[in-house]
């Protein structure tokens, strides 16, 4: 016998049950079973984007139509007040199946407004095989109540047949010769669950389909082990996993999981437990694999089914269908065949217990002089203009990082968004890592790899919105969600906006970061729009005014990381007001600085004061800011440039050294080594990227770029003191113009000093020194061409530097650049330097590789003057050989 069961729906099909010889097919749209306000009431057609799923592609869709393809045969045309039909006629006919051995399973279907703006989620209807098939439908559609409710129930048959109608295997209802069959019956007994079954017989045989209706009965009281309730799925000690989720306002919650086959029972209804003000609802449940993917939801109310906002993992209904198999091979699969309308939480028991991590102890060191890489995964290792990046492909980039001389990455969001293809803002769980980038290890090992590298990892979170598809706000009807205010305070608000003086929110919060730097092992967090984390009767009519409740919020979220980590990093996006960044950045919270206005003046020969790349020249605590000249929320630089592709990668190298010169930590935008200069539009802004060409890195312009990073970033990485807070820089020529301009840092014997040219003819630049001379100098980084010399001695030292270039000399005692950093290579007791155009190892060593930048091995250790790696026996170091 076959079991099927189908409920009324915002799509039906006429016939039904539908089959694939069915004559004259009819889909009727009901815009007000669909809950999207925005197709509801209209006087005007709609259009439906519709597909099939066949026996050749069973959970992709196939024989699509074109997103916003308004052609006749797609038309939903209006028949009544919310009422649509589209016409298919022949099924086969209407998609172009042509293959005899492929066979629809079901027709995949969305209602959109012409423009194509305002959508339904997707629908699925079942297409069954040619023969004897039943199906059954309740009006009202919704089989789970919470009251006495009467339902007809509609049996009905592709073939004539003897139907009946069981209610708990009574027979109540039956009919001779019958393609239909209803029976109406009041349901009334609360914590019960019936069963309605139709049956269909005839000489091809049987076929049912079954309807569970269930009276939902109040969740009875009961304190949470130990008495303080946890939420999210706990392992107990006897193997027993108790599950949580905070309800406030509700009164029944039942959990539904795959170990009972998705069956909402009412021997599963949570009890309930109030503790300091807040609901929280729980239940035990034991004989759970600990090394399983066991899926669940919570129906809530008997009305609402989310997922659990605490879960690790979840199953998006909505997206997986389109996930790549290979991009987290083992992945459990959304149970499509029973339901395709729910969020699913996942639990897997030893699902942080698994990974065997090489680095344990990595500590965050010398942030003051960090240089941070943002990347989006999506991007950063992905298909040119294709959703396809992937941590997995992340971690093969890391040698290149490491190369590039960065000392932290900071990942876009990485926690489940909606959809797979977003810059992650719109993030719907924030304890689970989103499949489209991968699987859960595969972040731990990205994380691994990086710290084995000396490369610290910060994620980017957003806590000021979510998409309607979060747990707090698909529980509530619209609007009336407790964690949410029903109009944004704000005046950056997008999605839902959270309520965060809501007691549950920033407890949430504290979990949230804590199970990132516990689980994950990351090493801190750049907090997005922070001027939407203040309280909701904060802002009075003005964002960006002065507002104690974001302070007072920061600090307490600064002080929950340092308790897991005293080491961690924490970085707003606040961009407010001095008094305001000056309260973040006295608790030791950077704030970003954002300079992407100056750099694209500079880039075009105008004037531009870069002195604001130094925290302290913005009126900032010293070493406050995380300093750049572009993020991921601007126009690419270089894209705006007006000379010469030659020109420009000159005045981009000498916009990195006016970044990296000043004290204080350092953002690059990915790509930046490379001078990306597509041009960033208003409609392609948050699209997948044009990746750069393999040409980029081998061109002699933007290697030298390229280089320019290397070598200044590892001038970072090897002497973190001579950017650190106790270091004054001297700038000397800056303002809004475009004069020769000199940074000079000096800390006792080591002295650097940078000198920049911004004009379009070769110029002498000169600067007062200390300790720099032209018998005391080495030379650290140079814009492609430069072949001059340092001039001067005593107090002043002076270079010719060429049109749109800089130059960075340093004392000799400054390490790094031609000098092993020992705590940077393991310690071993070797050195390396250059001399003479030669690559020097000192010490005992077995294995020796050099490669240059571009990856490529040299024959020898005579080499050509330029910056290479240097392997000796497993461990790598760079040496600039002049």
């Amino acid at each position: 016998m076959s079991a099927l069961s189908v409920k009324a729906a915002m799509f039906t099909p006429s016939p039904a049950p539908l089959q694939e010889s069915s004559k004259n097919v009819v889909i009727t749209f009901d815009a007000t079973e669909s809950g999207v306000a925005g197709l509801q009431g209209l006087s005007t057609d709609l259009y439906a984007h519709i597909g099939v799923y066949t026996n050749l592609s069973p959970d992709k869709w196939a024989y699509t139509s074109t997103w916003g393809d308004n052609a006749e045969k797609y038309k939903l045309k209006r028949t009544a007040s919310n009422q649509y039909q589209i016409s298919l006629g022949d099924l086969r006919t209407y998609f172009g199946i042509t293959n005899a051995n492929e066979h629809i399973s079901k027709i995949c279907i969305i209602a959109r407004n012409s423009a194509g703006s305002v959508q339904t989620a997707d629908q699925f209807i079942d297409v069954y095989p040619e023969g004897l098939y039943v199906s059954l439908t309740a009006s009202p559609s919704n089989t789970t109540i919470t009251k006495a409710t009467s339902f007809t129930f509609t049996a009905s048959s592709t073939q004539a047949a003897t139907l009946k109608i069981y209610v708990d295997d009574k027979e109540v209802k039956s009919a001779s010769n019958a393609t239909s069959l209803t029976y109406t019956q009041n349901f009334s007994t609360p914590g019960v669950q019936n069963n309605v079954k139709a049956v269909a017989t005839n000489s091809n045989g049987t076929k049912e389909a079954t309807l569970p209706v269930l009276y939902v009965k109040s969740s009875e009281s009961g304190t949470y082990p130990g008495g303080v309730p946890k939420q999210g799925a706990v392992k107990n000690a006897d193997g027993s996993v108790t599950f949580c989720i905070a309800a406030p306002g509700k009164s029944s919650v039942i959990i539904v999981g795959s170990w009972d086959n998705y069956e909402a029972l009412a021997s599963n209804t949570m009890k309930y437990q109030d503790y300091n003000g807040f609901r929280y609802f729980w239940i035990t449940v034991k004989g759970l694999d600990n090394s399983t993917y066991y899926p669940y939801y919570y129906l809530v109310d008997g009305q609402y089914k989310v997922s659990d906002p605490y879960a690790h993992l979840v199953l998006d209904h909505l997206s997986d269908k389109w996930l790549e198999d290979d991009v987290f091979a083992d992945r459990p699969a959304y149970p499509y065949s029973q339901f395709d309308d729910t969020m699913l939480a996942v639990y897997k028991g030893d699902m942080h217990d698994t990974y065997k991590w090489k680095v344990n102890n990595f500590e965050l060191k010398n942030k003051d002089a960090l240089v941070i890489y943002e990347l989006l995964i999506r991007d950063f290792t992905g298909t040119s203009e294709k959703a396809d990046g992937t941590i997995r492909l992340a971690i093969d980039k890391i040698p290149y990082l490491y190369e590039l001389g960065v000392s932290a990455v900071e990942l876009m969001p990485v926690m489940e968004f909606d959809g797979n293809n977003s810059w992650g803002y719109n993030t719907n769980s924030y304890m689970a890592l989103d499949k489209a980038y991968g699987s859960p290890d595969d972040l731990k090992e990205f994380v691994d790899k990086c710290h084995e590298k000396g490369i610290a990892v910060i994620l980017d979170i957003v806590f000021n919105h979510t998409p309607g598809l979060h747990p707090w706000y698909a529980m509530y009807d619209a609007g009336k969600s407790p964690f949410y205010n029903a109009t944004c305070p704000h005046d950056y608000g997008v999605y839902e906006d959270i309520k965060q003086e809501y007691g549950l929110v920033e407890q949430h919060w504290v979990d949230v970061l804590t199970h990132w730097l516990t689980n994950y092992k990351v090493d801190g967090f750049r907090f997005d729009l922070v001027k939407g984390l203040g309280d909701t009767n904060s802002y009075g009519g003005n964002t960006e005014k002065y507002n104690q409740s974001r302070i007072d919020r920061m600090k307490r979220l600064h002080a929950a990381i340092l308790k897991v980590n005293p080491n961690a990093i924490h970085i707003n996006e606040n961009l407010a007001g001095v008094d305001e960044e000056i309260q973040m950045g006295n608790d030791g919270q950077y704030q970003w600085n954002n300079q992407n206005g100056n750099a694209i003046s500079y880039v075009k020969q105008n004037g531009a004061d870069l002195r604001y790349f130094n925290s302290k020249e913005c009126s900032r605590p010293v070493c406050s800011t995380v300093d750049y000249a572009q993020s991921h929320d601007e126009q690419w630089v270089a894209s705006q440039a007006t000379v010469s592709t030659s020109n420009k990668m000159k005045r981009m190298s000498s916009i990195a050294a006016q970044l990296l010169m000043s004290p204080g930590p350092k953002m690059m935008w990915q790509f930046d080594e490379l001078g990306y200069d597509r041009v960033l539009g208003s409609s392609n802004r948050t699209d997948p990227k044009y990746m750069p060409p393999t040409g980029w890195y081998t061109s002699n312009d933007r290697a030298a770029l390229k280089q320019n990073y290397s070598e200044l970033n590892w001038l970072r990485r090897a002497n973190p003191e001579m950017f650190a807070k106790d270091v004054t820089p001297v700038y000397n020529g800056f303002g809004n113009n475009t004069g020769v301009r000199s940074i000079r840092l000096t800390k006792g014997s080591k002295e650097i000093i940078a000198f920049i040219n911004p004009g379009t003819a070769n110029a002498t630049v000169s600067a007062t020194s200390t300790s720099l001379n032209a018998n005391n100098c080495q030379l650290i980084s140079a814009s492609r061409g430069y072949n001059g010399t340092l001039n001067g001695a005593g107090t002043s030292v002076s270079v010719t530097v060429p049109a749109h270039s800089f130059v960075v000399y340093a004392t000799k005692a400054v390490s790094g650049v031609e000098d092993v950093v020992t705590d940077e290579i393991g310690g071993n007791d070797y050195r390396v330097y250059s001399s003479n155009g030669e690559i020097i190892i000192e010490g005992e060593y077995t294995n020796v590789a050099v490669y240059n930048m571009a990856g490529v091995m040299m024959p020898s250790l005579h080499v050509a003057p330029g910056l290479y790696i240097v392997n000796v026996d497993g461990q790598a170091t760079k040496v600039l050989v002049k």
